[in-house]
């Protein structure tokens, strides 16, 4: 886990060069461990939240800029806001077709992100501020890619189904991306390199002009998507159009396997000075992380990390189950805010019962492995057309994202604390939000931090294990 492969390197160096990287002297590699950053989750409302971010580095030598990223599994592009980025610049629908007019633009109100304090992080708001940021024009290592009407970057307008879209404007590319929740947001495409806990390599980078509704999610400056290649192709029939994202390039380039071993953070309690950081894995999993075995569910989908799912139950109980044998699809996305359940009836059941009692256990049986959720509020159940495991239900569990093997893994949480070493923490607010570590001139210093993210009872078992009992059959909630 986590080691150079030189066959996994060597077909990871087609990607990259496929995509525009000086792939040279890669199969020298020395032996790659696995490396753990920190991970930080700072919203108070807690049982919603659009999940975690980590921090990085863009560019290289003096130009170095500090970002602090939302990791996203439901995305693939690494996007960041500039000191400058205007953030108010379409109108709110700016997802449709009908982008804003000049005139239209002129009657909005611009702003810039204000950077967080250390304050900020114990008292943050949807949109308040972020930490860090990357300007362009004060990088010395970027560089235009792709070129305008190449392969990666038609002369034309070509709307990607999951509502972003690269276009060639004066022979250089530029992309707007559309999200679920309805901000959007146009950049220029370019490549730079990108620093996460000692590795470095040149990535493809959205530099961000122009944002419309809430994009960013305070204090991330920016957002890094974790999902697979095939969701980044210029033309969505033709992969040899596609290529791999900032993170999957990174982890290639180090001969790591294409794995993420996930801990997530939780925010400081009321009145506390100090949260509770969790810990990513590149390429590996940290198993001593994890208790009572993990469990994974292969994945269905080339481009999301999708699974299926057959039942629903809660505190043991069947209550509902998929019309079709070989189950319905449930997407995994730590950039969620919700836990979106595939029917009315089923959400208003969850949220009646758990109400009632807020120490229910949801029980979601997944192809493989069945989920015991604990401590999910009812105010983060919702209804969609399709069922999706956002950040409320990935919280306390560990979670391993395995684009190596095409399966997501899940495991409870062990009382081993997820604690970073505190050079790891790269600014004062940050270091300081870690308990034990201290920011001085020469960084984050204190050995190793306390007070990690630990165990908060929830658990993954065998999926024939999911429920005790059921609903009698005319009871049971049909699903599809």
């Amino acid at each position: 886990r986590g080691r150079y492969k030189e066959g996994a390197v060597q077909a990871g160096i087609g990607e990259l060069e496929a995509a525009g990287t000086d792939a040279e002297g890669l199969l020298g590699l020395r032996r790659s461990a696995e490396v753990k950053v920190p991970l930080f989750h700072v919203d108070h409302s807690v049982s919603r939240g659009m999940g975690v971010f980590m921090e990085a580095s863009i560019g290289t030598g003096s130009s170095k800029q500090y970002v602090t990223l939302l990791l996203d599994s439901g995305s693939v592009s690494l996007a960041v806001l500039g000191h400058s980025t205007q953030t108010n610049f379409f109108l709110s629908d700016g997802c449709s077709s009908n982008w804003a007019t000049a005139a239209e633009n002129k009657r909005q109100t611009r702003r810039a992100l204000r950077q967080c304090t250390v304050h900020d992080l114990r008292t943050i708001s949807k949109g308040s501020c972020g930490l860090g940021g990357y300007d362009l024009n004060l990088s010395s290592s970027a560089r235009p890619w792709p070129l305008g009407g190449t392969k990666f970057c038609p002369v034309w307008n070509l709307t990607f189904p999951s509502g972003s879209w690269a276009y060639e404007s004066g022979g250089t590319c530029k992309s707007r991306t559309c999200y679920g929740d309805g901000s959007a947001i146009e950049a220029d495409l370019v490549k730079d390199w990108l620093s996460v806990g000692g590795y470095s390599q040149e990535v493809p980078l959205h530099a961000i002009c122009h944002v419309a509704g809430v994009f960013q999610e305070a204090p991330s400056s920016g957002i890094i998507g974790v999902a697979s290649k095939a969701l980044n192709c210029a033309k969505y029939y033709d992969k040899s159009t596609c290529y791999p994202g900032a993170m999957q390039q990174l982890l290639i380039s180090q001969g790591l396997q294409r794995t993420l071993g996930l801990c997530l953070g939780f925010p400081p309690v009321p009145g506390s000075t100090f949260g509770t950081p969790g810990l990513l894995s590149l390429g590996g999993i940290d198993e001593t992380l994890t208790s009572g075995g993990l469990y994974f569910s292969p994945l269905v989908s080339e481009r999301f990390y999708i699974v299926k799912f057959h039942a629903l139950g809660l505190d043991g109980t069947k209550i509902a189950h998929a019309s079709s044998e070989r189950g319905m699809n449930a997407m995994v996305d730590t950039g969620a805010s919700a836990l979106l359940m595939p029917t009315e009836a089923v959400a208003d059941y969850y949220v009646r019962k758990c109400t009632e009692n807020p120490s229910c256990v949801i029980n979601i049986q997944l192809e493989g492995v069945c989920l015991n959720l604990v401590g999910i509020s009812p105010d983060a159940i919702e209804v969609s057309n399709e069922m999706m495991l956002g950040f409320p239900a990935l919280k306390s569990l560990y979670l391993v994202l395995d684009l190596e093997h095409d399966r997501v893994g899940f495991a409870g949480r062990s009382e081993k604390a997820c604690n970073a070493k505190c050079n790891l923490f790269l600014s004062e607010a940050t270091c300081t939000y870690a308990r034990g570590c201290h920011w001085t001139e020469d960084g984050c210093t204190g050995g190793l931090s306390s007070g990690g993210s630990t165990s908060r009872g929830s658990t993954a078992t065998n999926a024939t294990s999911c429920f005790t009992v059921s609903l009698a059959p005319e009871e049971l909630i049909q699903i599809g």
